[in-house]
């Protein structure tokens, strides 16, 4: 069971990255001045687009974006009910689930359409991501959680500086802010979608290593 379950966390990842990148090279090539472009400055002060901009925005890549993340959607789930069903865990698919549905709330009401709930969604999504995470740690094993940790560490990290970027756009109008904050967001991306391979990873570990315990006590 290991090894299909081990092939759709390659899926889920893959499907998930693939989806970023090709709707930011759309964007990129498309819509490049109009993407980088804010409520206080455009291109050249602004130089880099928000995740944002570039996933809600504008036809095609908006709407690519949105079909290949509701693909990606499936295996999220599965991952989650396996990681529960394993670990014996209603909060772990609890969490699992509102992260995907959080999730959901920010691909499919994009900043454009409704920039409150859009930001709101997000934030409550990065706050499940990390609580749903160290849960997840707290039922493996200390030698199988090991790269999971750090790359949650790293997460929780790279949220201070995205904040005081935003904040020195938003509060203080700073020109060029906006373009460090989205750098920052984009990095966040390839974080959250290698530590939710991660920790499935280290989970089956996890569940290897039970399942041979077991074995021997039966012996």
């Amino acid at each position: 069971m290991s090894i299909p379950l081990y092939w759709i966390n390659r899926l889920h990842a893959g499907e998930v990255l693939c989806a970023f990148m090709m709707a930011f090279a759309i964007a990129y090539k498309l819509h490049y001045s109009k993407i980088v472009r804010n409520e206080y400055y455009g291109y050249p002060d602004e130089w880099m687009p928000s995740v944002s901009a570039v996933i809600g925005d504008r036809f095609p890549e908006r709407n690519l974006f949105q079909f290949m993340m509701a693909a990606a959607g499936f295996s999220r789930l599965l991952l989650v009910v396996c990681s529960a069903v394993f670990l014996e865990s209603s909060m772990i698919f609890i969490t699992g689930f509102l992260r995907t549905a959080l999730a959901g709330a920010c691909i499919y009401v994009p900043s454009g359409d409704c920039n409150a709930f859009h930001d709101l969604a997000m934030i409550l999504y990065l706050a499940i991501t990390i609580y749903y995470h160290i849960v997840l740690l707290k039922k493996l094993s200390i030698k199988s959680r090991s790269r999971s940790k750090r790359l949650l560490t790293c997460l929780i990290v790279t949220i201070f500086p995205m904040v005081l970027f935003f904040t020195r756009h938003k509060v203080y109008k700073q020109p060029g802010a906006y373009s460090f904050y989205a750098m920052v967001e984009w990095l966040l991306v390839p974080l959250d979608v290698m530590l939710d391979y991660n920790a499935f990873k280290d989970l089956l570990g996890y569940v290897h290593l039970q399942l041979i315990s077991n074995e021997k006590r039966m012996i």
